[in-house]
């Protein structure tokens, strides 16, 4: 592309390294790697040719290699005016031959106009061997180049000579063409900061609204993007809910349509081989109609399939979902598409495959009133599977490989993620365009958005194979001229607009800040900073006019007090109708200051509470509102071992086990004497319970259980600590129900409740003192916030006032938590003991009251618990954070 042979290319760089590669190092290796790259190099054209294929260097060689050019001729206009009627030019080149040769061809086109750069200040324009090519082509008689006075001043002038030898720029008048634009400013600087782009949009927005009230033409305004992307979705949006039209030429990714991520879901149905969530997902898909005798299914129905099929252990054997669906309709829904589907998951050949998927889309395709009112969606459906069965007969009919379903469906979603997906645009709109595009229009507003680093300009990325000094002998330019280039490029945007120009740019680029381009430099030395006196413009958010009537943002009518209605500019078009209805919807909804938005839910009924609930409100109100109010099913997750519930009861289990085997042997508390005995009766235990679970999961356990050469198991852990509290136990008591009707107190206040918990151990010491244990899977809760083992002691000591003839005092409690090493004691004395007791009942009480008072605000003891939360698609935590805020 540079012009440069392979020839050409080893010799430079070859003469340049050679000298030095006997004392650097790394100009040896940069050595060795040119000799290879041009064996490579020598090697792929000498196949090119042999397999009678072209690439781009083999067909521009081939065009070439014609008859001789008639006539060539070339010359270089500044930019266009309104009254011009083409640029001035030079003369030919060469003389025109006299007469054509017998075997001249006749070519297509004659006269050919560069209306781009090269690729030095256009990242669309031509290589040197293009502007070669175009010289030296038979049949073209002339070439136009037009560029800018800005762009010719910045290099590419001299650059065309070098390329074009003889040739001399046109001189014209450029008054008539010179824009009278004026810069429209903010407050404080020559352009603009907005928070994202967003934000940019929705203010520019408010300031085309008051334009076009003005009487400037929507199609004589444009937003300048260096990337259409996220600009296409985010305008689209924006100034749909301003009410404003606006057209593009740019077209979405198929990928992004929703039928293009519902065909992913049968992809990861059979490539998972039918796992439970991938199965589920695939139901619950409404792209899909899954129907019987007796209907469709619906979501209630796979809702339960889902929590049938996680409690049965179901991982994906379709001989397990065969034995269910003899018992379930959705269970048979499931095991009927797996039937349908497990052909995929079989070798075979790809068009088989391509024919077997698209099949099943099309036999559950849903009923045609699923799309009425959609065009887009069936639009977007069509277009997805016509890219699968073009597929299919290109597989037919030039190579029909035998390949898994995995890497066919990797190749479709290349194919799809390869599409766009036009729509239709609005005639006489706001030009959404890029900056390559911005060139060609005729405006009189424009509005260059989105000036951060790393898009205006585009980052550099240098070469990784060679420094930039080697690479500059054969022909790349230099980075001083690239970047003169690229300013003048800007230059020419700022001169765009024929009346009103506006530069802006953002801080956040979704959670990450973004530094301001270093193209804003030129507006201290564009000429339109000096025309601003003439006429100032503000560009503010309280300036451009964003509650005047005829548009309304539903953001803005959210956080506005007073929304004010839309004009009825445009009474009876649809887009205007579903516009005043979500305005009309917005209006009438409970504002933000009421109590619900904040979790107040009204009163509610007492009851009997599980000391259990009372934690988890203490951890996150709604998370307890979520689970004991609205009683929502979590989700259930896939586990190929036991969950972490299902480890608590085994552990719980196998302690229980053993404590009560210990004490049919008439052992009582473990100590250093009996602790041997103790470890022997737990190892039997273990292996017992163990023989129930796979080898994989039963070495699991036991080395959690036992132990292992570097850390103790959790029945050591619990020895040592009763071994070290040699108090004599008259009893122990496991899995303790504690059900019933409790006094508490705090102060002057008391109160009793229905409470029920269940101990995990609770001993009896001789000197009358209550020992109560917790075993914690991880690691204990805060003592300062959970009341469970307060409360606890409070309960036992109320429940078994009398038992054994006597008073029962709490001495002792704490979290056995197998994620520490230590025992977790909440009080180290019987008088630190208390205090948690009585601190326990006063946060029960307190809590007791806010819930039935129908408090559940989303508020998390600690931020990091929404990271894990399964309710966090219905908790309104980041809407209150920023209405708080």
């Amino acid at each position: 592309r540079l012009n440069r042979s392979v020839e050409t290319f080893d010799r430079i760089m070859t003469d340049d390294l050679a000298p030095a590669a006997d004392l650097d190092r790394g100009a040896s290796r940069l050595l060795v790697q040119t000799r290879f790259l041009a064996a490579a190099f020598r090697g792929y054209e000498r196949r090119l040719a042999a397999s009678g294929s072209f690439d781009e260097h083999a067909l521009r060689e081939r065009l070439l290699d014609g008859p001789r050019n008639r006539f060539r001729q070339a010359s270089v206009g500044q930019e266009l005016g309104p009254d011009d009627t083409g640029p001035s030019r030079i003369g030919p080149i060469a003389d025109p031959p006299a007469s054509l040769a017998p075997d001249d061809v006749e070519w297509p086109f004659r006269h050919v106009i560069v209306t781009v750069g090269d690729r030095l200040c256009d990242p669309p324009g031509l290589w040197p061997a293009d502007f070669d090519l175009l010289t030296r082509l038979s049949g073209v008689d002339r070439i136009d180049v037009i560029a800018t006075e800005q762009v010719l001043r910045a290099g590419f002038q001299q650059r065309l000579e070098d390329l074009l030898p003889g040739l001399e720029p046109a001189v014209t008048d450029a008054a008539a063409s010179s824009p009278t634009s004026v810069l429209v400013t903010s407050q404080t600087a020559l352009h603009h900061v907005h928070r994202d782009r967003e934000d940019e949009l929705v203010v520019i927005a408010g300031h085309v609204s008051d334009r076009i009230r003005h009487g400037i033409p929507p199609d004589r305004i444009a937003i300048v993007v260096r990337r259409p992307l996220p600009y296409f979705y985010l305008a689209r949006s924006v100034f749909e809910d301003a009410g404003l039209p606006l057209q593009t030429s740019e077209a979405l990714p198929l990928a992004a349509e929703p039928f293009a991520a519902a065909v992913n879901v049968i992809f990861e149905c059979v490539i998972s081989r039918f796992t439970r969530a991938s199965l589920v997902n695939l139901l619950r898909s409404p792209h899909f109609r899954f129907h019987d005798e007796e209907g469709e299914l619906d979501r209630e129905a796979t809702a339960t399939l889902n929590r049938s099929l996680a409690g049965a252990g179901y991982l994906g054997d379709l001989a397990h979902l065969k034995r269910l669906a003899e018992h379930s309709r959705a269970a048979r829904f499931a095991h009927r598409i797996t039937t349908e589907l497990e052909p995929l998951a079989s070798r075979a050949t790809a068009s088989a495959l391509v024919e077997m998927l698209l099949s099943f889309i099309k036999a559950h395709d849903p009923a045609p009133s699923a799309f009425e009112g959609t065009g887009r969606e069936a639009r977007a459906r069509a277009a997805v599977l016509q890219t699968i069965e073009t597929l299919r007969r290109a597989y037919l009919q030039h190579d029909d490989p035998v390949m898994r379903f995995e890497d066919l469906a990797i190749t479709i979603k290349r194919r799809i993620e390869q599409q766009t997906f036009g729509l239709p645009g609005d005639a006489g709109g706001v030009h959404l365009v890029d900056a390559q595009t911005a060139a060609y229009g005729e405006f009189d507003d424009v509005y260059l958005v989105g000036l951060v680093e790393g898009e205006w300009p585009e980052r550099h990325r240098p070469s990784i194979f060679y420094p930039a000094s080697l690479l500059y002998q054969l022909g790349l330019p230099r980075e001083r001229e690239r970047v003169h280039s690229i300013r003048a490029a800007f230059g020419d945007l700022l001169d765009l607009a024929r009346q009103r120009v506006c530069v802006s740019t953002f801080t956040l680029d979704g959670d990450d800040i973004v530094e301001p381009s270093t193209l804003l430099e030129q507006l201290e030395h564009c000429r339109h900073a000096q025309d601003q006196a003439k006429e100032p413009v503000d560009l503010s958010a309280a300036g451009c006019g964003l509650q005047a009537p005829g548009m309304q943002f539903p953001e803005q009518s959210r956080r506005s007090p007073k929304p004010v209605a839309r004009s009825q500019e445009k009474s009876g078009s649809r887009q205007d109708s579903e516009a005043a209805s979500w305005l009309a919807l917005r209006q009438s909804r409970t504002p933000h200051a009421d109590p619900r938005f904040h979790g107040e839910a009204g009163p509610q009924n007492a009851k009997a509470y599980s000391v259990t609930s009372i934690d988890l409100y203490l951890d996150c109100p709604f998370k307890y509102f979520a689970t004991h109010v609205l009683k929502l099913q979590e989700d259930p997750e896939d586990e190929e071992s036991m969950s972490q519930k299902t480890r608590g009861k085994f552990v719980h289990e196998v302690f229980r086990t053993f404590f009560e085997r210990w004490r049919q042997r008439g052992e009582g508390a473990i100590t250093v004497d009996s602790i041997d005995r103790a470890r022997s009766l737990f190892r039997e235990v273990v292996g017992e319970r163990l023989a129930a679970l796979g080898p994989s999961e039963a070495n699991l356990e036991r080395t959690r259980l036992l132990g292992s050469p570097v850390a103790a198991g959790l029945g050591e852990r619990v020895f040592r600590m009763e071994a070290e509290r040699p108090a004599p136990i008259v009893d122990r008591l496991l899995e303790f129900r504690l059900d019933g009707e409790f006094e508490i107190a705090h102060g002057e206040c008391t109160r009793r409740l229905r409470l029920a918990g269940t101990v995990d151990r609770l001993d009896l010491l001789a000197d009358g003192s209550l020992r109560l244990i917790d075993y914690k899977l991880g690691r204990g809760p805060q003592a300062g916030r959970a009341i469970q083992l307060p409360i606890y002691a409070l309960m036992a000591e109320q429940r078994l006032a009398g038992y054994r003839g006597r008073r029962w005092v709490p001495g002792e409690a704490g979290y056995l938590a197998f994620g520490r090493q230590e025992f977790g004691s909440i009080g180290e004395t019987p008088t630190d003991l208390a205090e948690q007791i009585s601190e326990g009942q006063h946060r029960l009480l307190s809590t007791i009251e806010a819930i039935e008072r129908g408090s559940f605000p989303p508020q998390p003891a600690e931020p990091f618990f929404c990271s894990t939360c399964v309710y966090s698609s219905v908790c309104r935590k980041d809407y209150v954070e920023v209405e708080e805020s």
